[in-house]
């Protein structure tokens, strides 16, 4: 299973990021499965960067889109704890990401952000 991270979607919608063609070649690669907290973090990124209609419109694209989004459960939530406490580079969201990859068999990040490149098991893509 691929997840995206919040990165590779905020620079898929803003032509002026420095990672925008790479996201839109990942995203388009690819089925688009995220997190409720990737799809949280993305609108709220794009709130407080942006404004909120950039963010509201980011949030429509997200839910008018294919896009699976996987609900966390407090399982998860309390292993993502875990794994912030092992890995302190990385944030919570990005622990809780790790712990929703850990129930899949094939364990990939798709994101720009290369704290995840400290966990064992994981393989980001998106260098």
């Amino acid at each position: 299973m691929k997840i995206f991270d919040t990165g590779i979607l905020i620079a898929s919608l803003r032509p002026d990021d420095e990672h925008h063609n790479r996201a839109i070649i990942e995203l388009d690669n690819s089925k688009i499965v995220i997190t409720d907290t990737v799809f949280s973090e993305t609108v709220e990124f794009l709130r407080r960067k942006y404004g909120s209609q950039e963010a509201a419109k980011a949030g429509r694209w997200m839910l008018d889109s294919d896009i699976e989004v996987i609900q966390t459960d407090m399982t998860q939530k309390t292993r993502a704890v875990e794994i912030v406490a092992k890995y302190p580079g990385l944030s919570f969201y990005d622990a809780l990401t790790v712990a929703v990859l850990e129930g899949f068999e094939e364990k990939i990040i798709v994101s720009f952000d290369s704290d995840f490149d400290l966990v064992k098991g994981i393989t980001r893509i998106g260098n």
